[in-house]
């Protein structure tokens, strides 16, 4: 599956959006650069494919219980990153007061 053409800011998911294209390309930076290969899959699937947690767990061969825990893991990393990427960024400006 290729993810470049899926991972633009027109289908950036509504859940991450903050109507920025800045956020935009930092988000689908770190869904291509800290997310397991099968978080990245997952996330793809769901919010760009909008498929549901039964159709991809047929797809990948899994359980939904474990789509279910590996989209809220990939979710929580995003976040984690978004919220620490964010944080030493205005700290940078800070110091150039």
């Amino acid at each position: 599956m290729s993810n470049r053409s899926l991972l633009n800011p027109e289908k950036l998911p509504a859940v991450f959006s903050e109507d920025s294209p800045a956020d935009c390309k930092q988000l689908n930076f770190l869904i291509e650069n800290c997310l397991t290969a099968r978080q990245k899959q997952i996330i793809v699937l769901y919010y760009y494919q909008k498929q549901t947690l039964r159709q991809i767990a047929d797809i990948l061969g899994i359980t939904e219980s474990t789509v279910c825990r590996t989209k809220k893991r990939a979710c929580k990393r995003l976040a984690h990153y978004l919220y620490h990427t964010r944080r030493e960024l205005s700290n940078d400006e800070d110091t150039h007061l």
